[in-house]
């Protein structure tokens, strides 16, 4: 397959980020996350963490009010993440990803009135 890495790295990852099951994942709770409500995200990566327990990235996202807004995408752990073709490198700082991605309920950082 060719094409921009990047692109097709985040795309693998809304694969393993979902394809999962909700079991294995039982250690810290996905329950605000709304798994009726998936959306595409485009963003800069402005950090990578290749670290155990999980993969990290920051990404910041242009919200639709024009404001900036950094999402935080976790993957599965470096050798699960390395067995599909991942690595330290796979990302860097200005890297431009798509992924797909559950909302949480509400909105995080915004106090209710």
């Amino acid at each position: 397959m060719t094409g921009n890495p990047a692109l097709i790295a985040g795309l693998v990852l809304s694969f393993v980020v979902f394809a999962i099951p909700r079991s294995s994942v039982a250690h810290h709770s996905h329950a605000t996350l709304n798994v009726d409500d998936v959306r595409i995200y485009q963003g800069i990566v402005s950090k990578y963490s290749w670290r155990s327990p999980h993969i990290f990235l920051r990404v910041n996202v242009i919200a639709e009010d024009g404001t900036v807004r950094e999402y935080m995408v976790e993957a599965l752990n470096p050798p699960a993440m390395k067995a599909l073709g991942w690595n330290r490198d796979t990302f860097k700082p200005g890297d431009l990803i798509t992924w797909e991605g559950e909302r949480y309920f509400g909105e995080i950082g915004r106090a209710s009135k």
